[in-house]
């Protein structure tokens, strides 16, 4: 009895510890490919952190984060140093979009500056325009009018006459000159202000 006891029990361990070893293989052969992949993803991360597009690379490290939570672990120590790896590669990705944006808006608020320094030698200008304009106008009205004994008064009356609407003509249209710079001088700080 105690020969087949032993036989069995040996038996019944024998089998135990062929399936731990299968089992134990079986996981090895996972770890290394979950290893595998992992490594992959990594390698991945990285190369996303020299891309200039950094608004589709910021999508694909996110789409990469799916997948890396999807693969399943590997031997401790491995995925410790992968993940330090992915995580600092993903730091640089996100860290280089963050200083790219700046740049960007950066960029973008001094164009808006410029733009309104611009109106606002345009609305100069066209101010000095106006007082031009204005003491022409003031001239041309103030000019005497031609004596009816000079054969030639009606022509000059008609040119003095058209002087003065040209000139009116002249106010008005800086008018609405100056009108269209302000409305967007008035725009362009609201969008400066913005930043």
């Amino acid at each position: 009895d105690n020969d087949r006891l032993w036989s069995r029990f040996n038996q019944a361990r024998t089998r135990l510890n062929d399936r731990k070893k299968q089992e134990f293989e079986k996981r090895q052969r996972e770890w290394a490919s979950n290893k595998a992949a992992k490594q992959r993803l990594v390698s991945q991360m990285e190369s996303l952190s020299h891309s200039s597009d950094f608004r589709a690379a910021k999508d694909q490290a996110r789409a990469l984060d799916a997948q890396w939570r999807a693969t399943g672990p590997c031997a401790k120590t491995d995925n410790d140093q992968l993940w330090q790896q992915y995580k600092s590669a993903k730091d640089r990705v996100f860290e280089a979009a963050k200083r790219a944006g700046e740049q960007r808006r950066a960029e973008a608020r001094q164009r808006a500056q410029d733009r309104v320094w611009r109106l606002e030698e345009q609305l100069r200008n066209v101010e000095a325009a106006i007082y031009r304009a204005n003491e022409s106008y003031s001239r041309a009205l103030s000019a005497r009018s031609p004596s009816t004994r000079n054969p030639n008064w009606m022509t000059i009356a008609n040119n003095q006459l058209a002087r003065q609407s040209a000139a009116r003509e002249k106010v008005a249209s800086l008018g609405q000159r100056k009108s269209e710079v302000i409305q967007k001088l008035m725009d362009a700080r609201s969008r400066l202000n913005q930043f």
